[in-house]
């Protein structure tokens, strides 16, 4: 296991203002391009998730995705603001268990469950090599 600081009941608020590239366009959905894509939902939780967790981390380590649990409840249009609140709710170890919820200013658009872990980067990069078969 490797020793971090991370703690159940920490919590990030992340706002984004959506874009033409969070727009379902951009995913081949041209009569809706003007909404934004669910692929951009998830980009949001994982640079909120990273930007609260990585800190709590030892240097050379990082938190990576596990499992996604999203439900995109309600669509959101281009232009408007969007804020992600990301909360841990659990700590076991290595595994790190969030839940958020994001909102426009109508609502709460989507929400589920992230689980990250906490790993060495280079441990990483090695199981990617190694799985592979290429020498670094």
């Amino acid at each position: 296991m490797i020793e971090h600081n991370i703690k159940e009941g920490m919590s990030i608020t992340f706002e984004k203002e959506i874009r033409e590239r969070d727009t379902i366009g951009d995913y081949g959905s041209n009569s809706l391009d003007y909404l934004m894509s669910t692929p951009s939902l998830m980009a949001i939780l994982i640079s909120a998730s990273a930007k609260l967790l990585n800190p709590l981390v030892p240097e050379g380590s990082v938190t990576v995705g596990g499992s996604v649990e999203l439900r995109h409840e309600q669509p959101t249009l281009l232009g408007e603001k969007v804020w992600m609140v990301v909360t841990v709710k659990e700590v076991n170890g290595d595994r790190i268990s969030l839940e958020f919820v994001a909102n426009d200013k109508s609502g709460v658009i989507a929400k589920g469950k992230h689980e990250r872990f906490v790993v060495k980067g280079e441990d990483v990069l090695d199981a990617a090599y190694k799985r592979l078969g290429v020498e670094q």
